[in-house]
Order: C-alpha cells, then sequence, then structure tokens
C-alpha cells in the first residue's frame, strides 16, 4: 500500500524533522546525530489520542522511558464510548486486476468465521486523483463500515486505475475516458474477490457518493450479473 511521509522544516535556525512509524508512536525525529526527540503517542487507530513526549531514545530498541510533557487531546469519552462496540481492523492488501496491483482494504466482521460465507459491500469513490485506501483516522464512513460488519458484512474498497498517489501513468489513463477504466477495475476485482471462499458470491453490493455514486450506478448497470444490489449517494 502507497503510503504519505510527511516532513517538517523550522524556517528559522536549523532542524529537519521526518515523521516517521513506528508502533505505537508516531515520531518527529531530528535527522541529526543527537538522539533528542519529540513524539506523538498514538494510542488507538480508530481514536485520536495525541501525547507531546520528550526524552532520550534508543533508535533501535526503543525501549527507554520517556517524560511526558503535555496531553494534547485524549478523546476519553469517545474511547468509552467505543468499548461497547465490536471494532474490527481495517486489513491493508493489494489485488491484481487488470495489469496492476490495485490498494485495498477489508473490514471484516469481529467474529470473522472463513469457513462461513459473508455478504460483500464494495465501496468507492474512484474520481482522478482521489484515494480511498489509506490509512488514515477514521471518518463517518468508517464508523458506518464498522456498523454493517458487525451485522455481519464484509466491506471492502479497491482504488481503481484514474485514482492518485501510484504515478502520473496510473491517474491519467482515464482521461477522455471517464467512467470506463474505473468500472472495469471495480467489476474485475468484484468477480475476484467472490472467488473467496468466504465471500458470498450472490450477495454482492457496491456503493459510493457523487463519482462513486456515478460509478457504482455504471457497475450495476454494465455488472448486472454479478451484483445484487447498489447505492448512489449524490
Amino acid at each position: 500500500m502507497n503510503k504519505n511521509h510527511n516532513f517538517s522544516i523550522n524556517p528559522v535556525g536549523s532542524g529537519f524533522f521526518s515523521i516517521i512509524e513506528s508502533s505505537p508512536y508516531i515520531k518527529l525525529i531530528r535527522r541529526k546525530d543527537d538522539q533528542k526527540i519529540n513524539l506523538i503517542e498514538i494510542k488507538d487507530p480508530t481514536v485520536r489520542v495525541l501525547k507531546l513526549i520528550n526524552g532520550e531514545i534508543d533508535l533501535i530498541q526503543n525501549d527507554l522511558p520517556f517524560e511526558m510533557i503535555k496531553v494534547i487531546k485524549d478523546n476519553a469519552p469517545l474511547q468509552e464510548k467505543l468499548t461497547d462496540y465490536k471494532m474490527s481492523q481495517k486489513e491493508f492488501s493489494t489485488i491484481k486486476i487488470n495489469g496492476n496491483d490495485l490498494n485495498m482494504w477489508m473490514i471484516k466482521p469481529a467474529d470473522f468465521d472463513a469457513q462461513k460465507e459473508y455478504p460483500l459491500l464494495m465501496f468507492q469513490y474512484s474520481g482522478p486523483g482521489s484515494q480511498q485506501v489509506a490509512n488514515r483516522w477514521n471518518g463517518t464512513n468508517d464508523y458506518w463500515h464498522q456498523l454493517l460488519a458487525q451485522e455481519g458484512m464484509i466491506i471492502i474498497c479497491v482504488d481503481g486505475r484514474g485514482t492518485g498517489l501510484k504515478g502520473r501513468d496510473f491517474k491519467k489513463v482515464t482521461q477522455k475516458e471517464l467512467g470506463k477504466f474505473e468500472v472495469e477495475d471495480q467489476i474485475a476485482a468484484a468477480k475476484k474477490l467472490a472467488e473467496r471462499s468466504y465471500i458470498d458470491k450472490n450477495n454482492i453490493g457496491i456503493w459510493g457518493w457523487s463519482y462513486g455514486g456515478f460509478m457504482s450506478t455504471n457497475c450495476l448497470l454494465k455488472g448486472c450479473l454479478l451484483y445484487t444490489s447498489d447505492a448512489a449517494d449524490e
């Protein structure tokens, strides 16, 4: 899966920082010989928990103690509320479709059993230069998808040709051909996913909003023998 990496530069004086991942932290590290760092701790990917920490660190072992400076936001009420729900982690991967390794995420029911079959709902936007398969904070759609997973559905999102952050050629393939390659990729992805033993091939739906609504309608029309339902939110 493609990842975006951020950098911070102090315009006054020195200090060049790169933001890198190292569970359970996202760290801002000075690119110098010293080991002084600032960290923003991420406690749970589904809830924003931000803490500023300053101290010495062994960049290999990550096991030295830290001094807490300040809790910026802990979202304690939200964390407490979410304890009553069965939250599932997004599983990021790729799927080979029409000669391309397309980025994909999947949400399974918390009590997923590979011996069972589950209805599949595909979610996408697919607009030019967009990106839905990204390791980011949960939003409104994510919590709705979590609700559907609790009800026994599998939700999958695939970024097909025309979406962003996979190079110029990948993005521009849909130029003057909007609604062609994107639809082909979504239908092909649905067919390939239907081959998995835990997917109910007779119960596959697709939804999206705005351009994704245009896409889901076209997928239903062109893949009518595959999809059993769609939702187009304009």
